[in-house]
């Protein structure tokens, strides 16, 4: 949903972005990314000037009032490129795993609030902090070595300052997004967290596997 108005974006697994207003009868078209074996994901920024489409290891950016233009940026990410930087980023990690992380499909992108940059979910305990502008990696974060294929969500606090992220073993990590050190987890899901969304003013935020949590700050600290 856009902040902006009233406007919404949707994808599908065939690669089909589109872009819906609450009061027209049919959605317009935005992009077909021609993905079909790749789950293509979409989001606004937080100010809804730009959005992004993202598939197969590319992000578009868009201008959101002039989207038919198509992307004014793309950012294309080797796999090699991703499995050095899990490597350099991830104590212990073996090699086979690293490349099965980088190799991952993606699951999950999110603007942080500030617009400095951009979150990726993976299907993998791998987590992806991206330069808005620049676009390459600036940080990789990981909940655990598994090579379990997950299906988690992510996303920024309001004030850009931590990133969470859902694990397979019900927990959400969460990590200072300048330094990557984590802080406690938070534990109360049965199952794998598929979605994590903040309140984008608040310190709280929900989180759903199987069922939905609802979760309210009582420590100002930051991690």
């Amino acid at each position: 949903m856009s902040p902006a108005d009233d406007a919404f974006l949707t994808a599908t697994d065939a690669g089909v972005v589109s872009l819906w207003q609450l009061d027209w009868p049919a959605a317009q078209p935005v992009a077909s990314l021609r993905t079909p074996s790749s789950k293509t994901l979409c989001a606004f920024d937080a100010s809804g000037v730009v959005f992004a489409a993202a598939s197969r290891h590319r992000i578009y950016l868009y201008d959101a009032k002039n989207y038919m233009a198509g992307p004014f940026t793309t950012f294309s990410f080797e796999v090699d490129d991703i499995v050095e930087k899990i490597q350099t980023s991830v104590h212990n990690i073996r090699a086979h795993d690293a490349d099965a992380y980088g190799r991952a499909a993606w699951t999950d992108i999110k603007f942080s609030p500030d617009g400095d940059n951009i979150l990726v979910a993976t299907a993998s305990p791998v987590f992806l902090v991206i330069d808005a502008f620049e676009g390459h990696i600036k940080r990789v974060l990981a909940t655990s070595h598994s090579e379990k294929e997950l299906r988690t969500g992510c996303d920024w606090s309001p004030d850009s300052k931590l990133v969470l992220g859902g694990s397979s073993d019900g927990t959400i990590h969460i990590w200072n997004a300048s330094s990557g050190r984590s802080a406690p987890k938070l534990q109360g899901h049965a199952g794998a967290v598929g979605t994590v969304l903040c309140n984008p003013k608040y310190l709280s935020l929900a989180s759903t596997c199987s069922s939905t949590a609802l979760w309210i700050s009582t420590n100002s600290r930051e991690a």
